[in-house]
């Protein structure tokens, strides 16, 4: 039953972030890759992904309990956040192709999304 409450909490806790966030950041005016990076990074100060940027591919890991409460709409949008980061950051310079993301414990392939043509793939 605990387990259980720990998937609903951590559920919730990306649903709210990819969410509410997205509501502040429309009155504030910033872009949609600050946005994204916003969501990203409180969801990482929650211990929920861990996003690591390199070029030609970025890795973010999320933690397996998280990635089992979603909903495929949910997985495909968190990696669409992700992507839409870094599309901002490939504007400033980088050359950022691909966002694969793995599971935190196992390190499984979980998902992956390619920039520059928008395509998500979920693999778990």
């Amino acid at each position: 039953m605990k387990r259980i409450a720990q998937i609903n909490m951590l559920f919730i806790v990306i649903l709210t972030v990819l969410t509410g966030i997205a509501i502040g950041a429309k009155k504030s005016g910033i872009t949609a890759a600050e946005e994204a990076g916003i969501k990203l990074l409180a969801m990482q100060k929650k211990g929920l992904i861990q996003l690591n940027i390199d070029e030609p591919s970025t890795f973010m890991e999320v933690e397996p309990l998280a990635w089992k409460g979603l909903t495929h709409k949910d997985k495909v949008n968190l990696i669409r956040t992700a992507m839409s980061f870094c599309n901002g950051l490939n504007q400033k310079g980088k050359k950022i192709m691909f966002v694969i993301l793995r599971d935190m414990t196992s390190g499984k392939k979980l998902a992956t999304g390619e920039v520059d043509k928008g395509r998500v793939d979920i693999h778990r």
